[in-house]
């Protein structure tokens, strides 16, 4: 953007120091000189004389959502309340726009603009739902990568390739899961061993039949599957240490 608008781009967030917040509050609050100001949740506060346009860029984050410390607010929204005090446009930009967004897009509350074709004519990526029970049925054993999972990744290492496999949870085994009807239980690991993210440790001695006695715990969890009115039991799930 500075490439663009040179010296008219203003940058604000929590990073800069005192000093420099300062600079940049009584320069907007004294020059009324038309700038962009790029910044985090906290640049809604910023002293505007007059606002024309405010975007709001992956307006699904709950990053916006400030919880801690005071005060406690939506960045999103209050930007939009912003921009109804200045008579300004919103702008909220999102591949996966919030429920509530879309929402009112549709009932028409927000205009509803979309983009059809990505930037230069990317191609979007070939996405495969694979259903883990199924999984579980065919190969009699529960697996951490499926059948086709695991192909895509070999194919990927023999084309000289690489692959990327995401996860979003930490540890080793964060549940038990019934082998009779393949449901998995809510048990986390919390629930037996009082740490607040299991270690890999813990749930290795947890899987193999007990607790370690630092913890002051003994015994494996043991429940009643709702469903088919037994316990086949074992720990189950997945973290990124046990992928």
């Amino acid at each position: 953007l500075q490439s663009v608008f040179g010296a008219q781009v203003v940058v604000y967030h929590s990073k800069f120091t005192d000093n420099e917040r300062v600079d940049i509050w009584r320069r907007l609050l004294r020059d009324g000189s038309p700038c962009v100001v790029i910044g985090a949740r906290s640049s809604v506060f910023l002293p505007f004389h007059r606002l024309g346009l405010v975007i709001v860029d992956e307006e699904h984050e709950p990053s916006y959502k400030q919880f801690d410390p005071a005060p406690r607010y939506n960045a999103r929204d209050a930007a939009i309340v912003l921009a109804g005090m200045h008579g300004a446009k919103v702008l909220l930009g999102s591949a996966s726009p919030s429920v509530e967004t879309y929402h009112k897009a549709l009932a028409g509350r927000y205009g509803l603009v979309e983009l059809t074709e990505r930037f230069g004519g990317v191609r979007l990526p070939e996405v495969e739902i694979v259903d883990m029970t199924r999984e579980f049925k065919i190969l009699g054993s529960y697996s951490l990568i499926s059948r086709a999972t695991s192909a895509a990744v070999k194919q990927a290492l023999a084309d000289k390739r690489q692959a990327i496999i995401f996860h979003n949870r930490r540890g080793f085994a964060p549940l038990a899961r019934c082998k009779q009807c393949a449901r998995a239980q809510v048990h986390s690991l919390r629930r037996f061993v009082d740490i607040s993210s299991p270690s890999e440790s813990a749930c290795v001695s947890l899987l193999r039949g007990h607790i370690p006695a630092a913890i002051g715990m003994s015994g494996v969890p043991r429940a009643v599957n709702g469903d088919c009115r037994l316990w086949h039991g074992k720990g189950g799930g997945y973290g990124a240490d046990r992928v």
